[in-house]
């Protein structure tokens, strides 16, 4: 588990420190708008243009169009300002010609915002959210793993010491193909164990693995501890391996 588990950990601790950032920008953004309101003066304004940009992704070859408004207004002392909206939308949010309401700082009247909520607080809403996502992601790739080995540690506690002990015959080491960490699968011991009173044979995997146990298997059995009421629940005892260094 150890190679699994710290390539989570190192992309959980990325998602994370992203996401903290964008939460941090977003208080930020949340604190600088509203010293902004607190101590802007406000007035009537006229859509002059709508500023049409365009960018295209570099993993297709669509664009995407955005229209921000450009603004102008007069401040109380008589000074005409145009300023173009910090938020753009398509389809655009606002025609030519539309009477708006603005904040400006009085003693920088270039510093002025559209005065509706998405205008004011679409950067701290966007990266509040975005934040939250990839924090919440880092969290559950760090805390997974742990919860995850947490689990299978005390079920397996459990079985041994409530368990019936089986013991079944080593039958080979197979690639557990249905789990990649870059580009690797773990490996997992193969033992197989037949009940002559029902008839049937069961067969046991152990946990993943991550690295060829095959030649550290010296005996033609392994012990197995099931729950005698759900051989589905059972705990492969591979504690004669040496542990992973790296």
């Amino acid at each position: 588990m150890a190679k699994k588990d710290g390539t989570l950990t190192w992309m959980g601790s990325l998602f994370s420190i992203t996401g903290i950032g964008m939460l941090i920008g977003s208080f930020l953004s949340y604190n600088s708008t509203h010293n902004f309101i607190k101590n802007s003066s406000s007035t009537i304004a006229t859509v002059t243009e709508l500023r049409l940009q365009t960018s295209s992704s570099s993993s297709s070859s669509s664009k995407s169009s955005t229209y921000y408004p450009i603004v102008k207004f007069k401040t109380q002392k008589g000074e005409s300002v145009e300023f173009q909206s910090s938020v753009g939308t398509y389809p655009p949010s606002f025609r030519v010609g539309e009477t708006v309401s603005v904040l400006y700082d009085a003693n920088n009247p270039a510093e002025a915002e559209i005065n509706s909520f998405w205008q004011l607080w679409f950067t701290a809403i966007f990266l509040l959210a975005m934040g939250g996502l990839f924090a919440g992601i880092g969290l559950s790739l760090i805390a997974g793993p742990l919860a995850f080995r947490f689990s299978s540690n005390k079920k397996a506690a459990k079985l041994q010491a409530n368990g019936k002990k089986i013991v079944t015959k080593f039958t080979g080491v197979e690639l557990n193909t249905f789990l990649t960490v870059n580009g690797s699968s773990p490996y997992q011991i193969i033992s197989q164990w037949f009940d002559p009173e029902t008839n049937q044979v069961y067969v046991f995997h152990s946990e993943n693995i991550w690295f060829d146990p095959e030649e550290f298997i010296k005996y033609e059995t392994i012990d197995v501890y099931v729950d005698p009421n759900n051989m589905k629940k059972y705990h492969m005892d591979i504690s004669f391996l040496p542990k992973l260094a790296n």
